[in-house]
């Protein structure tokens, strides 16, 4: 069974509507993805719709996405490290305070290996002791180093160059997420303008079937009327009277009706015959 016109223009519309639709939930969830929207904002957005402008969408973007705000923390981790290397400039200084308890057999007073008091040293005992005693010592060291030959300050250069390169490295994150967020945008901007389109379409396509019926049911009034001009088989007259008498003219006069198929309306018509 062939299908009309109609019904195939209107499954390409469904087709076209239903394409469109689809498209536009995935870029709204390409944009979601990638804006991040907090829960606050998605509930406002059911509520009331709200107009998002791009440079909004951009800000909102800059914000929240989670790898610009790794690579900032990266920026400030890096400056910190300028201020760590630049506090080896400045003296430094070293306490320390230690008590033990040995037998005689080592030597009174030695100390635990650190870098501030010599070690205590002195000579072997002959015999051995099981007694023991107490030692303690307490040190103070000051220091200062004013001559390095440029390493400390080789140190910070590397510091700022790591905060240069992570710094850029931000700014490349910031230029990577604006784009992606333009593109999602403008994505979504096109798409809706082509749902936009296809609905203007859809409705163009149903005006002028509108206007197809009615032509089509102005055509079947006329061919009706023309009918009854013509005199063709209508209710009230027989073929009898339809034909044509030479005997005597008289004229007569017959009221009928005709009902529209179409819209169901009743028109009554006067009709004069004269026969001969």
């Amino acid at each position: 069974m062939a299908s009309s016109p109609n019904g195939v223009s209107e499954r390409r519309e469904q087709i076209v509507l239903t394409n469109c639709r689809t498209y536009l939930r995935w870029i709204a969830v390409t944009l979601v993805l990638c804006v991040l929207v907090p829960p606050t904002i998605r509930a406002q957005s059911r509520g009331a719709r709200k107009v998002l402008t791009l440079e909004q969408a951009v800000d909102f973007s800059l914000e929240n996405y989670p790898a610009v705000r790794g690579s900032l923390e990266r920026v400030g981790a890096a400056q910190a490290g300028i201020g760590l290397a630049q506090t080896s400039y400045l003296p430094r200084a070293d306490v320390v305070w230690q008590m033990n308890r040995a037998t005689d057999t080592n030597i009174t007073g030695s100390l635990l290996p650190q870098s501030i008091i010599a070690p205590i040293s002195g000579p072997v005992t002959v015999s051995l002791s099981n007694h023991t005693a107490w030692a303690s010592a307490a040190g103070l060291l000051f220091s200062w180093e004013p001559v390095d030959f440029e390493y400390r300050g080789a140190k910070v250069d590397a510091a700022r160059a790591v905060r240069d390169r992570v710094t850029a490295e931000a700014s490349l994150t910031r230029l990577d997420v604006a784009v992606a967020t333009v593109n999602a945008y403008l994505t979504m901007l096109a798409a809706q303008q082509t749902v936009h389109a296809a609905e203007a379409d859809v409705h163009r396509r149903e005006t002028f079937d509108k206007a197809v019926k009615g032509q089509e049911h102005i055509a079947r009034e006329g061919l009706g009327l023309r009918a009854i001009a013509q005199g063709f088989a209508l209710p009230g007259i027989s073929d009898e009277e339809r034909l044509p008498r030479n005997t005597h003219s008289t004229t007569r006069c017959m009221n009928t009706s005709v009902r529209s198929r179409t819209s169901g309306s009743k028109t009554n018509f006067w009709i004069f015959k004269l026969e001969h």
